[in-house]
């Protein structure tokens, strides 16, 4: 695999199996949008990691300045994100990693 100069020290780095799938996605992204040296990382999210590995985090409850219950009802009205995916970033994965 060619990788982008952004990601050259990928190939010498020990990864998971899911870090290189996940590192290969951003390479992919990064050498079909030249230009752009900035991967949006935050707003692209499921569509380069996956909805695997992704879940939804919060400091509860030391919400800060943001309301949880606002930001969660904002998530889960998104018309972007198909429901399984918010199922498994809200509950499934979470459940998961935590062994419940």
């Amino acid at each position: 695999m060619v990788w982008h100069h952004a990601l050259s020290w990928v190939v010498d780095a020990t990864l998971v199996p899911r870090q290189r799938v996940a590192l290969e996605q951003i390479n992919r992204w990064l050498f079909g949008n030249p230009g752009d040296l900035v991967v949006p990382l935050r707003e692209r999210s499921l569509e380069l990691l996956g909805d695997e590995c992704l879940f939804w985090a919060s400091d509860f409850p030391h919400e800060g300045i943001v309301s949880m219950k606002k930001a969660v009802d904002e998530f889960l009205e998104r018309d972007d994100i198909p429901t399984a995916a918010k199922r498994k970033i809200s509950y499934d994965n979470p459940k998961r990693l935590y062994a419940l």
